[in-house]
């Protein structure tokens, strides 16, 4: 029996680098944010086009994991659409949900290190961890199959801000996504 291991949480608290260390432990394959994720550099932006290549993986006659880490999961309504869609489409597919916990302080933190270190100044990554940090509601532990912990954000070792320091945090992404957007000085 193939297994689905389904990573949510807002954007920049570490579910890349969890499905990365999932695969490479299990050899399941990578799905990020409707993107099939192939080993090496080879990367095909997918869409939705990605599911049937996930069924496929998951229900073909050599049944191949797969981990999927989705940031649009944040969105209860499309988390429970898509837990539907398992239950119906993937019978026989053991289904484990992985949940990081909601610190927006955390997640502004690892998008400052990725700007100032890796050139990661996406005005649209900024502004989907300020929306996606107001609408993630983190659900019950049992509430999904597999769900037994919550994850912490990755935390930075000299994080830029800290817990407590959420309106700095989102007045900051506020700042970066106007600087990116109208060609002005990224704030430090």
């Amino acid at each position: 029996m193939a297994k689905l291991t389904i990573i949510v949480g807002v954007g920049a608290s570490g579910k890349s680098t969890l499905r990365k260390q999932i695969c490479e432990k299990t050899g399941a394959r990578g799905f990020e944010d409707g993107t099939a994720v192939p080993r090496g550099n080879d990367r095909r932006r997918a869409g939705h086009r990605a599911l049937p290549e996930l069924v496929a993986r998951l229900l073909g006659p050599s049944a191949q994991d797969c981990v999927l880490d989705e940031s649009h999961l944040v969105h209860e309504r499309f988390r429970k659409e898509f837990q539907r869609f398992c239950d119906k489409h993937l019978p026989g597919v053991e289904q484990e949900w992985i949940f990081f916990n909601n610190d927006l302080a955390a997640c502004a933190s690892n998008a400052y290190f990725d700007a100032m270190n890796h050139g990661r100044k996406d005005a649209s990554r900024f502004r989907s961890i300020l929306g996606q940090s107001k609408k993630y509601v983190v659900p019950e532990v049992g509430s999904y199959p597999g769900h037994d912990q919550v994850l912490s954000v990755y935390q930075q070792e000299k994080p830029q801000f800290r817990t407590g320091e959420e309106e700095k945090a989102r007045k900051w992404l506020k700042a970066a996504i106007k600087a990116v957007e109208n060609g002005e000085e990224f704030p430090v």
